[in-house]
């Protein structure tokens, strides 16, 4: 069968064998490099959940940039490399949720896009609302965990997680701006006005409200046996049963511009008011730990020690039942993120500390240059996602 540039019909049969074999290659040129083609029909654009494909610690490139040896050091080893998003650097991750069995991201543009977490293939991207809707936060479907929810500060988004099909939305009674709190079937908020609201989930239906003085901000916790503590801006410190009753009542002397954290038994929280703050699930003052500054970096607490960057004191390690001070690391600046392998990582402005837990010494400072977020699992040992700058994500495992 004869080739389909040289069966052209009569106009070039009597063409040289040189003028048609000429002929064929430009053809050919063409139909490979049809990119430069004059029709002004502009080139098609790479799904992101296909192009590029996911990349294994095996391959001999990325588009993430990984010091294998930094990595080592810190305990951990390269699984993959993924794309939710389309990778520009006009594409921010603006929030996202690790399960064992997803990671799940939002873009600036408000697309919600899910990772396998064993392999790093996007299983699917989906568009929820315009750019400047304010999204809280992603959680689990407390009924069902097939089903993720995605909260924006009026309505929460239900969806599968097997395929990313809108399965539900629900209806919040009161513009919420924290990430939702995860109470049996409920979802707990804090809101602008001041109210802790709790959300029944499937019912669509408030469940009940407690009303403090001022707007609250910043996410609520969660202690042992469902008790919830929540912090306004004007310092308000509620303690409430799961089903809205007040425990107790506190004050801290400014707002949080942070999230308060929980071991169970205490609330932490770090004020702009310059001290740290420990309450009981009753809310009684445990301690006050002053500062000569407004603190405002991310609190930690783990196995006994609260960790809070303080100005000009550098990493403070608080003893969590009394206040009094472990160690302090001046040279350290950041948020403790996550214990691996028995140190501390501090997300630094410019990469990770590992410190030592006993006295803060650094054992190892590496550079993360074009890395934006950092996302553990959980506090102890986790599993580590890292997204970059032009929204790529790499997975990191401890290393065995």
């Amino acid at each position: 069968m004869k080739s389909p540039a040289l069966a052209v019909s009569s106009p070039l049969s009597g063409y040289s064998f040189v003028v048609r074999c000429a002929i064929a290659a430009i053809i050919a040129g063409l139909a490979i490099g049809g990119g430069g083609c004059a029709s002004g029909k502009p080139a098609v654009k790479p799904d992101p959940a296909t192009k590029p494909p996911t990349k294994t610690a095996a391959s001999p490139e990325f588009d993430f940039p990984v010091n294998h040896d930094d990595w080592s050091a810190l305990g951990y080893r390269l699984a993959w490399v993924g794309y939710p998003v389309e990778r520009s650097a006009k594409t921010r991750v603006v929030a996202a949720a690790a399960f064992p069995d997803a990671l799940i991201l939002q873009d600036s543009s408000s697309e919600v896009a899910l990772l396998d977490s064993l392999t790093g293939e996007r299983r699917w991207g989906v568009g929820l609302a315009n750019p400047l809707t304010r999204f809280v936060g992603i959680v689990r479907d407390p009924l069902d965990k097939g089903r993720v929810v995605v909260s924006s500060q009026s309505e929460g988004f239900v969806m599968a997680v097997a395929t990313g099909g809108l399965v539900a939305k629900e209806s919040y009674e009161k513009v919420v701006n924290t990430k939702p709190l995860v109470v049996g079937g409920m979802l707990v908020f804090g809101t602008s006005t001041g109210e802790v609201l709790a959300h029944l989930m499937g019912r669509n239906v408030k469940a009940w409200g407690f009303q403090t003085g001022s707007g609250i901000d910043v996410n609520p916790v969660l202690f042992n046996d469902g008790v919830i503590g929540s912090i306004s801006q004007s310092g308000d410190v509620v303690i409430l049963n799961s089903s809205g009753q007040m425990l107790g009542r506190n004050r801290v002397l400014g707002g949080l511009a942070n999230n308060p954290v929980t071991d169970g038994n205490y609330l932490f929280a770090a004020s702009t008011d310059q001290s740290v703050w420990a309450f009981t699930q009753s809310g009684g003052l445990l301690w006050r730990y002053r500062t000569a500054a407004s603190l405002t970096g991310q609190i930690a607490v783990h196995a006994g020690a609260v960790y809070v960057f303080v100005p000009r004191d550098g990493m403070t390690a608080l003893e969590s039942t009394t206040g009094k001070v472990l160690w302090t690391a001046k040279d350290v600046e950041g948020d403790v993120i996550a214990v691996v392998a028995g140190k501390l990582l501090v997300r630094t402005p410019k990469g990770i500390d590992a410190i030592d837990p006993v006295n803060g010494a650094v054992t190892r400072r590496v550079a993360m240059p074009g890395v934006v977020r950092f996302i553990p699992e959980s506090m102890k040992d986790p599993t580590m996602y890292a997204v970059s700058d032009l929204g790529v994500v790499a997975k990191f495992i401890p290393r065995q």
